[in-house]
């Protein structure tokens, strides 16, 4: 009868061993989790400060791939002057993307914050832009469009 007790304890060990093991993999994983958490609840408070009181620059994601600097002149150029238009195209050696990201600067503070209160939101070309206010950029002496 001992010897079946025996026999059976390194059994309960490895078993114990395997518990102890699957608890630290926990930790470590809720551990990882906590700090992506951190980490986004950080991006997203950034996203949300207040905008640079002298920024005309509007940073526009979610554009159709078929948007071009020509289409968003014609669509922000209802708000007001527009010193410059940016889209990050993909890169040659990338796959073109669902949609892309702009940028468009105003010469004046005001037309931007139009063009943000009417555009947030707004479908083109069948998505939604997101719009949020850029980083300050230097603004030409005279308008592209």
């Amino acid at each position: 009868m001992h010897d079946a007790a025996e026999a059976q304890w390194p059994d309960e060990l490895a078993a114990k061993e395997a518990s102890d093991k699957k608890k630290r993999n926990l930790d470590t994983f809720l551990e990882e989790l906590k700090q992506e958490h951190e980490q986004e609840a950080k991006r997203l408070s950034r996203r949300a400060e207040a905008p640079p009181e002298n920024t005309t620059n509007l940073h526009i994601s979610n554009l159709p791939s078929d948007v071009d600097e020509q289409v968003l002149c014609t669509v922000f150029g209802k708000f007001g002057a527009i010193g410059s238009v940016k889209i990050l195209w993909p890169r040659g050696d990338e796959p073109a993307r669902p949609h892309n990201t702009g940028f468009v600067c105003f010469m004046e503070r005001a037309a931007a914050a139009a063009a943000l209160q009417s555009l947030s939101n707004a479908e083109l070309h069948g998505q939604p832009l997101r719009i949020s206010w850029g980083k300050p950029v230097p603004l030409p002496s005279k308008p592209l469009y």
